[in-house]
């Protein structure tokens, strides 16, 4: 006779902290701040507003898009990536050592380095998955316009 093997699925919370050690707020919150317009941002903002949230979007471009808003904006360096998928080109900004922390730096916009703000945004932006020869099969308009 052959061996029957059987398989039962079973759940499993994604939160198992039982209640008791959760952080109960001590006012309802109503207030949402969402960090970039992309699809995400705009599913969350639809959400959020229909469940009666005050929402505030932020987006570091003039529209929203996020990464497939294609622009000829380029970064100033753009890393070309060299090492394994580990490893990759990732430098993390950390504060120097002997800071007393939480760290922050300040940035005027005073202009003494000669510097555009144009070229100081392109500092900062990193590359995007869109170019100038990218073709493809979708509609050319966001599904989520409308929001």
């Amino acid at each position: 006779m052959g061996t029957i093997w059987s398989q039962k699925a079973f759940e499993h919370p994604i939160n198992n902290i039982p209640d008791t050690d959760s952080y109960n707020f001590k006012w309802c919150i109503r207030k949402v701040a969402i960090i970039g317009a992309g699809p995400s941002g705009m599913i969350s903002y639809r959400e959020f507003t229909q469940a009666g949230f005050e929402i505030r979007v932020f987006e570091q471009d003039s529209i929203p898009d996020g990464n497939w808003h294609y622009t000829d904006e380029t970064p100033v360096d753009a890393p070309i990536l060299s090492a394994d998928a580990v490893v990759g080109d990732y430098v993390p900004s950390l504060p120097p050592d002997g800071v007393e922390l939480p760290y922050s730096e300040e940035y005027l916009d005073d202009s003494s380095d000669n510097i555009s703000y144009f070229d100081r945004r392109r500092e900062h932006r990193g590359p995007k998955p869109i170019w100038k020869s990218l073709t493809s099969n979708a509609p050319a308009v966001s599904a989520y316009r409308n929001l």
